[in-house]
Order: structure tokens, then sequence, then C-alpha cells
């Protein structure tokens, strides 16, 4: 009966000690992304308007697809 309480308790002790490192993880990880996105926004300035722009050039609108094209610019 004693190895039984024996196991169950180094079972909880692992849960908890798993338990405390992924708490960890996830808290250097959120900093971590929270530190680039700092250094992104200065690099960029606000960014905002990056982004929208770099949506643009993947995805056209529709006027600028329904334009035919002329000679290629030099």
């Amino acid at each position: 009966m004693e190895s039984h309480s024996f196991s169950c308790n180094t079972l909880h002790v692992l849960v908890a000690v798993l338990a405390a490192l992924n708490v960890a993880l996830n808290t250097w990880l959120v900093n971590r992304r929270s530190q680039a996105d700092k250094r992104e926004e200065k690099r960029n300035g606000n960014g905002h308007t990056q982004r929208g722009t770099v949506a643009e050039s993947l995805y056209p609108s529709e006027s600028e697809r329904s334009t035919p094209r002329s000679a290629p610019k030099d």
C-alpha cells in the first residue's frame, strides 16, 4: 500500500513541475513576441500602414485586375 502512495505523490510532483515549466515557457514566449513586435514597430513606424500596403500588394483590388496592362514599365 505504501508503494502506491509513493507513486501517486511522485506523479503529482511531476505534474506540478511540468505545469510550472509550461507557465515559464509561455511567459518567455510572450515576452519574446512582445519584444519582436516592439522592434518591428520601431523599424517600420506605426506598422498598421505597412500591413495595409503588404496586403494590397498581395491581393490587388478588383479595379486593378480588370484594367488591361499595356506595355511593361521600363
